[in-house]
């Protein structure tokens, strides 16, 4: 009875392997990694230790492919790196082989696992390794190696590496390629982002995810990067976009590693970055793809620096490359848009500039809003006044409502009676009274004086109304404003650096920010994200053709605010001003 039962349990074990095999020959799809030969006194051990870990190599790539793309813009996730299951690389076994089963001395399961073979062909990879002279490279030899731009690699050396554990890595990355770059069946639309990879052949994308795997590991690490830890890998991937290469994660990999570095480091290559990112975006968005060549780059800006609607605090049409920088501050957003409105003279329906509340009965604004003559013009200073008699004032009254180019609304209109401080010289900054009906909301001012270092390269945002502008191009301002020309928008950016006032005569450093500014935004207040308070007063901006917008913003400074509260004589509920205490850093 035991015999039988042996060899019943002997039966089923064959059965089963028999079994699995069968599907194999039929079904088996999946990617597996056979023998690797390393010619060394320890080389068998050596060559199933890279299999396995050849295994592991090429489940790391795809998982930081995969990754990279679903934390990068808005959390969207990248369809050319979706790996199906099949093709995740598997260490080979063969069972009917290791199947000890001998009869008449012919092993029976190294017949039949011969025979499979050569009838049904598994999808698997094997080669061998040389090291030599403190350098190492493999031969793979691929037969069912996907055909990438309608070739198949089905044998290829790969690069040389210093070490074993650089072969490995250059065997998964050349498997990963080959899967992501491979040509589609028939009548398949093959995306764009694989053309790129296919363009980019094997060597040079093994180099760059390389370049992400240094990155992934700096990230994780969660502190500030030296320059010359991410100096080589940068130049490694400008000398691919100096190449032609046209893969789109080749320029935000790049700006990526920008942001790594500590502030100091980081502000003198922001234009930079925000240029790799500007190309990022015309290699990866359909919309702009479509357009004409000319006005790709344009669009590109608007995209990268929007002016986002605002409709009773909510923001309108926000984009994945800004959503999850904004999203979390929509409250505080909120409250800076109530805060904010236009200025208008007599019954004019379309207003001159923006201004925002800093008190319930104060408003804060640019001193060109006071002029008759252009907008932008730096007028002599006059002495403050007090009353309604001063002629800059007359009829000037600050409206709240969301749009500047229609009639504003009785309830939503505050007569403006008195300018409190009237600028000087060096000074673009106003602040005027206006006529108060009970609690407002208003933004709270920062003394940039104490911790100046920490505002830089800060996301921050200009609340204002902004107007078609003949300083920059047309079709740049379409992309920006759309059909709706004058509502109050957000325009947000980042704060590039302290650099001389860009208008005669020189007056104190300004804020420089990459914010695409235009007409009707002058007097709109710079804020702080991380803070919501109010770092600056925009009063100019500059156009560069090949770089986009630049705007400046005049500092809130110890001097502003104490002239603020002399002048109120005293008041006991002054200004919003807060202690300039060091934010936490604005999210990367």
């Amino acid at each position: 009875m035991l015999i039988k039962l042996l060899y019943s349990a002997l039966l089923a074990v064959v059965a089963l392997a028999a079994t699995g095999e069968l599907l194999r020959v039929w079904t088996d799809k999946r990617l597996y990694i056979g023998d690797f030969e390393v010619a060394a006194a320890d080389g068998e051990e050596k060559g199933k230790a890279f299999a396995a870990q050849v295994g592991l190599a090429h489940a790391l790539i795809l998982h930081q492919l995969q990754e990279y793309n679903q934390r990068g813009i808005g959390g969207t996730s990248d369809t050319t790196y979706n790996i199906a299951p099949d093709d995740q690389a598997r260490v080979a076994t063969d069972k009917l082989a290791d199947l000890a089963l001998t009869y008449q001395n012919v092993n029976i399961g190294q017949l039949l696992s011969g025979l499979r073979k050569s009838l049904a062909q598994p999808n698997e990879l094997s080669g061998s390794v040389t090291e030599l002279g403190g350098q190492s490279w493999a031969r793979v030899i691929w037969p069912r190696a996907p055909a990438v731009g309608g070739k198949a690699e089905t044998a290829f050396l790969t690069d040389t590496r210093s070490d074993l554990p650089g072969s490995v890595r250059q065997v998964a990355c050349s498997i990963a390629w080959a899967q992501v770059a491979g040509d589609k069946a028939a009548g398949d639309k093959v995306p764009g982002n694989k053309i790129a990879i296919a363009d980019m052949g094997r060597s040079r994308f093994c180099r760059w995810s390389e370049a992400l795997d240094v990155y992934s590991g700096l990230l994780a690490k969660r502190q500030d990067v030296a320059l010359d830890t991410i100096a080589p890998w940068r130049s490694e991937l400008k000398a691919m976009a100096d190449a032609g290469v046209r893969y789109p994660d080749i320029y935000r990999l790049r700006a990526d590693f920008t942001d790594l570095l500590a502030p100091g480091e980081r502000s003198p290559l922001l234009p930079e970055a925000q240029k790799d990112r500007l190309q990022y975006a015309l290699l990866t968005d359909p919309a702009i793809g479509k357009l004409p060549p000319d006005a790709r780059r344009l669009h590109a800006f608007a995209l990268a620096r929007p002016a986002l609607a605002l409709q009773a605090g909510k923001l309108e049409g926000l984009r994945d490359n800004w959503r999850s920088v904004l999203e979390p501050y929509a409250e505080s957003i909120a409250r800076s848009a109530a805060a904010v409105g236009s200025l208008r003279r007599g019954d004019a329906s379309i207003a001159r500039s923006t201004a925002f509340r800093i008190r319930s009965d104060l408003v804060m604004t640019v001193r060109y809003a006071l002029d008759e003559g252009q907008a932008g013009t730096r007028a002599a200073p006059s002495p403050d006044a007090a009353g309604p008699s001063d002629p800059r004032i007359a009829g000037l009254s600050f409206c709240e409502a969301d749009s500047a180019v229609a009639d504003c609304p009785p309830e939503k209109r505050f007569a403006v009676t008195g300018v409190l401080l009237g600028g000087g010289p060096d000074s673009y900054i106003v602040v005027l009274r206006i006529e108060e009906r009970g609690p407002a909301a208003f933004l709270p001012l920062r003394d940039t004086s104490a911790v100046p270092g920490d505002l830089i390269d800060q996301y921050v945002y200009i609340v204002g109304y902004p107007y078609p502008d003949a300083r920059v191009p047309a079709v740049m301002v379409k992309a920006l404003l759309g059909d709706a020309p004058g509502i109050k928008r957000l325009l947000p950016g980042r704060t590039l650096g302290f650099v001389p006032d860009p208008r005669p005569p020189p007056t104190a450093p300004v804020f420089k920010t990459d914010i695409s500014t235009l007409g009707g935004t002058g007097g709109g207040p710079l804020v702080e994200l991380v803070s919501g308070r109010v770092i600056g007063v925009h009063f100019a901006g500059e156009w560069d053709n090949e770089k986009g917008k630049f705007s400046s913003s005049e500092l809130i400074t110890p001097e502003l605010v104490q002239a603020i509260v002399e002048a109120l004589n005293p008041a006991s509920d002054g200004p919003g001003v807060q202690p300039a205490t060091a934010p936490a850093p604005a999210s990367r």
